[in-house]
């Protein structure tokens, strides 16, 4: 799809291996041509993965279709933590009310573009990248056990990715009362942002990713491929992906 100033896709895979797709993706506009991207991946089982994926995903499109601009740079801080604080009041309520949907929760990655800022709030380990001719760069941190030992100096970066704990989270929307978060602004120059969850990044190197993301092909079949390649390279878990450019 499109909007006055760039295209973009959004698409979820469940897999070759997964029983059900717990992951979601979103990209809106609005009337001001301000650009948000939201990248999912509900967890804590059958059921209760996809409900967390689905709420976080629903309270952030309900909250930004009903904010028709944004004033100022700290009005888009307060509405990435009003309608994120929102997500994961529901999400923890829910769970407390039914027994089944105890310890659900959800990732969570969204950009908002905002004029020639980008807004990147974090929670658990899927990604934002920023794809720039022939770069790619994670702007992202992954709330992760394995990055939380990398950074104290305990394995390597090439361990991190065969570590037995690897898949165990710092932190994910609606685990906790309080929801634990930060937001990040840095300065956009026009390049292409891509938001996705682990089944693809585990699945495809950087340089995959940055291979098919540089191609002349459409947005729309860019994250086709993407998904295509990383199920042909396993698809070991459901797959998010999300991918804006500016039209030239």
């Amino acid at each position: 799809m499109s909007n006055c100033n760039g295209i973009f896709s959004y698409k979820t895979d469940i897999g070759k291996v997964r029983k059900t797709n717990e992951d979601e993706a979103l990209v809106l506009t609005n009337a001001t041509g301000d650009i948000m991207l939201v990248v999912c991946d509900g967890m804590g089982g059958h059921v209760k993965g996809d409900i967390a994926a689905r709420i976080a995903i629903d309270v952030m499109k309900n909250e930004f279709k009903n904010k028709p601009s944004f004033t100022s740079s700290n009005d888009v801080k307060r509405f990435l933590s009003r309608a994120t604080k929102k997500a994961n009041d529901i999400i923890f309520q829910s769970a407390k009310e039914n027994d089944l949907s105890k310890k659900m929760g959800t990732t969570m990655t969204v950009v908002i573009i905002r004029k020639n800022n980008l807004f990147i709030l974090n929670i658990g380990d899927s990604r934002a990248y920023l794809i720039d001719g022939n770069t790619i760069e994670q702007v992202t941190e992954d709330d992760s056990y394995v990055n939380y030992l990398y950074h104290l100096g305990k394995i390597t970066l090439e361990e991190m990715d065969v570590h037995p704990k690897r898949h165990i989270l710092m932190n994910a929307l609606g685990l906790f009362q309080n929801a634990n978060f930060e937001i990040n602004v840095i300065h956009y120059d026009g390049c292409k942002v891509f938001l996705c969850t682990d089944g693809l990044y585990t699945m495809l190197s950087e340089e995959e990713m940055l291979s098919i993301i540089t191609t002349s092909d459409s947005v729309d079949d860019k994250c086709d491929m993407l998904v295509k390649n990383a199920n042909r390279n396993g698809g070991l878990d459901n797959i998010a992906v999300a991918l804006w450019e500016v039209e030239k």
